[in-house]
Protein backbone atom coordinates (compact mmCIF):
# COMPACT_ATOMS: atom_id res chain seq x y z
CA UNK A 1 0.00 0.00 0.00
CA UNK A 2 2.90 2.36 0.58
CA UNK A 3 3.73 2.27 -3.12
CA UNK A 4 0.10 3.08 -3.98
CA UNK A 5 0.09 6.04 -1.61
CA UNK A 6 3.22 7.43 -3.29
CA UNK A 7 1.54 7.29 -6.69
CA UNK A 8 -1.82 8.68 -5.58
CA UNK A 9 -3.65 9.88 -8.66
CA UNK A 10 -6.52 12.26 -9.07
CA UNK A 11 -9.43 11.43 -11.34
CA UNK A 12 -9.45 13.13 -14.70
CA UNK A 13 -11.96 16.00 -14.38
CA UNK A 14 -13.49 15.51 -17.82
CA UNK A 15 -13.88 11.76 -17.27
CA UNK A 16 -15.34 12.35 -13.82
CA UNK A 17 -17.95 14.71 -15.31
CA UNK A 18 -18.84 12.13 -17.99
CA UNK A 19 -19.17 9.43 -15.34
CA UNK A 20 -21.38 11.63 -13.14
CA UNK A 21 -23.60 12.34 -16.15
CA UNK A 22 -23.72 8.62 -17.00
CA UNK A 23 -25.14 7.76 -13.56
CA UNK A 24 -27.50 10.70 -13.10
CA UNK A 25 -31.27 10.59 -13.51
CA UNK A 26 -30.94 12.89 -16.52
CA UNK A 27 -29.43 9.94 -18.41
CA UNK A 28 -32.21 8.24 -20.38
CA UNK A 29 -31.57 4.71 -19.07
CA UNK A 30 -30.79 5.75 -15.52
CA UNK A 31 -33.96 7.84 -15.50
CA UNK A 32 -36.04 4.83 -16.57
CA UNK A 33 -34.36 2.64 -13.98
CA UNK A 34 -35.07 5.25 -11.29
CA UNK A 35 -38.74 5.25 -12.29
CA UNK A 36 -38.85 1.46 -11.92
CA UNK A 37 -37.08 1.66 -8.59
CA UNK A 38 -39.34 4.37 -7.24
CA UNK A 39 -42.62 3.14 -8.69
CA UNK A 40 -42.36 -0.65 -8.69
CA UNK A 41 -39.35 -2.20 -6.97
CA UNK A 42 -38.65 -0.23 -3.79
CA UNK A 43 -42.07 1.37 -3.50
CA UNK A 44 -45.52 0.72 -4.92
CA UNK A 45 -46.89 3.77 -6.64
CA UNK A 46 -50.68 3.94 -6.57
CA UNK A 47 -50.70 4.95 -10.24
CA UNK A 48 -48.67 1.87 -11.13
CA UNK A 49 -50.90 -0.40 -9.07
CA UNK A 50 -54.01 1.01 -10.72
CA UNK A 51 -52.61 0.91 -14.25
CA UNK A 52 -49.42 -1.18 -14.60
CA UNK A 53 -49.67 -1.33 -18.40
CA UNK A 54 -49.49 2.44 -18.71
CA UNK A 55 -46.30 2.44 -16.61
CA UNK A 56 -44.60 -0.25 -18.69
CA UNK A 57 -45.53 1.59 -21.88
CA UNK A 58 -44.20 4.89 -20.53
CA UNK A 59 -41.02 3.40 -19.01
CA UNK A 60 -40.15 0.25 -20.98
CA UNK A 61 -36.91 -1.32 -19.76
CA UNK A 62 -35.51 -4.17 -21.84
CA UNK A 63 -32.99 -6.80 -20.79
CA UNK A 64 -30.51 -5.25 -23.24
CA UNK A 65 -30.90 -1.89 -21.47
CA UNK A 66 -30.43 -3.53 -18.07
CA UNK A 67 -27.28 -5.24 -19.39
CA UNK A 68 -26.05 -1.85 -20.66
CA UNK A 69 -26.62 -0.29 -17.24
CA UNK A 70 -24.81 -3.15 -15.50
CA UNK A 71 -21.87 -2.96 -17.92
CA UNK A 72 -21.69 0.80 -17.41
CA UNK A 73 -21.77 0.43 -13.63
CA UNK A 74 -18.98 -2.16 -13.70
CA UNK A 75 -16.84 -0.02 -16.01
CA UNK A 76 -17.25 3.14 -13.92
CA UNK A 77 -16.86 1.29 -10.63
CA UNK A 78 -13.69 -0.42 -11.84
CA UNK A 79 -12.26 2.87 -13.13
CA UNK A 80 -12.30 4.36 -9.62
CA UNK A 81 -11.56 1.10 -7.83
CA UNK A 82 -8.38 0.79 -9.90
CA UNK A 83 -7.52 4.42 -9.30
CA UNK A 84 -8.03 4.45 -5.53
CA UNK A 85 -7.74 0.79 -4.48
CA UNK A 86 -5.67 -0.83 -7.26
CA UNK A 87 -8.33 -3.52 -7.66
CA UNK A 88 -10.99 -4.41 -10.18
CA UNK A 89 -14.09 -6.55 -10.15
CA UNK A 90 -15.23 -9.10 -12.68
CA UNK A 91 -18.60 -10.48 -13.68
CA UNK A 92 -17.03 -13.89 -14.14
CA UNK A 93 -16.45 -16.33 -11.30
CA UNK A 94 -12.88 -17.55 -10.92
CA UNK A 95 -12.69 -21.08 -12.30
CA UNK A 96 -16.00 -20.78 -14.13
CA UNK A 97 -14.66 -22.75 -17.09
CA UNK A 98 -12.62 -25.36 -15.21
CA UNK A 99 -15.04 -28.06 -16.32
CA UNK A 100 -13.89 -27.46 -19.91
CA UNK A 101 -10.34 -28.51 -18.98
CA UNK A 102 -11.68 -31.68 -17.34
CA UNK A 103 -13.76 -32.54 -20.40
CA UNK A 104 -10.76 -31.90 -22.66
CA UNK A 105 -8.58 -34.22 -20.53
CA UNK A 106 -11.23 -36.96 -20.59
CA UNK A 107 -11.62 -36.61 -24.37
CA UNK A 108 -7.84 -36.87 -24.87
CA UNK A 109 -7.70 -39.94 -22.62
CA UNK A 110 -10.52 -41.65 -24.54
CA UNK A 111 -8.86 -40.86 -27.88
CA UNK A 112 -5.52 -42.23 -26.63
CA UNK A 113 -7.25 -45.40 -25.40
CA UNK A 114 -8.98 -45.82 -28.76
CA UNK A 115 -5.66 -45.42 -30.61
CA UNK A 116 -4.01 -47.99 -28.33
CA UNK A 117 -6.95 -50.38 -28.85
CA UNK A 118 -6.57 -50.06 -32.65
CA UNK A 119 -2.82 -50.69 -32.37
CA UNK A 120 -3.44 -53.82 -30.30
CA UNK A 121 -6.04 -55.06 -32.80
CA UNK A 122 -3.49 -54.68 -35.59
CA UNK A 123 -0.81 -56.49 -33.58
CA UNK A 124 -3.17 -59.36 -32.71
CA UNK A 125 -4.48 -59.51 -36.29
CA UNK A 126 -0.94 -59.67 -37.71
CA UNK A 127 0.08 -62.33 -35.20
CA UNK A 128 -3.04 -64.45 -35.92
CA UNK A 129 -2.46 -64.27 -39.68
CA UNK A 130 1.18 -65.29 -39.42
CA UNK A 131 0.50 -68.44 -37.35
CA UNK A 132 0.38 -71.72 -39.28
CA UNK A 133 -1.99 -74.43 -38.09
Amino acid sequence: MDSLAKQLKRPDKAQLQRDIAAVSNSDRLVGKLAQWRNGVVAHRSSTVVLNPNAFTVQYPLSFAEIRELLDRALMIGNRYSLLFDASAHSTMMVGRDDYLNILKAVREHVQASERRFEELKQIIGTAANSEVF
